[in-house]
């Protein structure tokens, strides 16, 4: 059968191009087809792997808890710069005695992750609480978040331990022993509903005097009260400025400053006098480094002492 001849000018069809676009069509079907049978055939899948919190705010970090892990708020007993941590078996504290927990750990950025060879971990911890002595054994790391991406592998608790230099093993013995330690999600907090992007912006709080650098001199105690820790929030002129920037901060953050009272420490500088607005008692450094996480991340200035 004689096929019709294509007008003149048109372009004629490439034979190698067509033949190559059905061999490719070919391929990727193919290829398509099999890759189901070869994933269920290994058991293999893509390791899943969530990226790390935008910044290391505490409404970033507790976004990426909900989001990205599948921690509980009400375990997270501690958090840094570099992880957050959490009991597993959680319990009320013991108040003395002996106590073991299976500590979690998930890395919040790429350094801790690198130096851990993963992405999160377990660790068997034992507390002596009436001798404020740990012991960490069974230490297990796993390349994904949540304890996922592939079978843990075993590793030494000291390489663990290494590679936490931000990890403080007194705060963790506190909130398995101490019935007083406060954990970064209150029970109050860990109910209410989360602030998304859409909602309001909570105003950003007055500054305290520019020019007033808010670290202390390293002459002077970096903890004014002994046994407890107290977070910097301002440097003013007078007493009345700073008892005013506080009732402000308790208004933004009634939840947060529950049971924490002002300190005014007085300081001279260049002829006049300074009166540095303390918040506290915290029981340890670790939840007063949550509450100046949550100050900061309102635009306010805070500063463990």
């Amino acid at each position: 059968m004689d096929r019709p001849t294509p007008p003149a000018g048109s372009p004629r069809p490439s034979r190698s191009r067509a033949r190559g676009a059905i061999a490719f069509a070919a391929c990727i079907a193919t290829s398509l087809a099999g890759a189901p049978a070869l994933a269920q055939s290994s058991g293999w899948s893509p390791p899943p792997y969530p990226t790390f919190p935008h910044s290391t705010s505490f409404a970033s970090i507790k976004l990426w808890i909900l989001g990205d892990t599948d921690l509980a708020l009400d375990h997270v007993i501690m958090l840094n710069t570099e992880a957050v941590y959490a009991f597993v078996d959680d319990g009320p504290p013991t108040g003395g005695g002996t106590v073991s927990r299976v500590v979690r750990e998930e890395a919040i950025n790429g350094a801790l992750a690198q130096r851990l060879g993963g992405r999160s971990a377990t660790a068997e911890v034992t507390f002596d609480c009436d001798h404020a002595e740990t012991t960490v054994s069974a230490v297990t790391l796993y390349p994904g978040n949540s304890l996922g991406g592939g079978p843990g592998q075993p590793t030494p608790a000291t390489r663990w331990l290494d590679a936490n230099p931000g990890l403080d093993l007194t705060d963790l013995s506190q909130a398995a022993c101490s019935a007083a330690y406060q954990r970064p999600f209150k029970a109050s907090v860990r109910s209410a509903a989360l602030r998304g992007p859409a909602s309001a912006p909570r105003p950003t709080l007055p500054r305290p005097i520019p020019n007033e650098p808010v670290p202390a001199e390293p002459s002077e105690p970096q903890v004014p009260r002994p046994g407890h820790v107290w977070a910097q929030v301002g440097a003013f002129g007078s007493a009345a400025l700073a008892d005013d920037h506080w009732r402000k901060l308790k208004d933004h953050y009634p939840t947060d400053t529950d049971g924490l009272t002002l300190r005014d420490e007085t300081v001279a500088r260049d002829g006049k006098t300074l009166h540095r607005a303390l918040a506290g008692p915290f029981e340890t450094r670790a939840t007063a480094e949550a509450f100046c996480m949550r100050v900061r991340n309102g635009g306010g200035d805070c500063l463990v002492r």
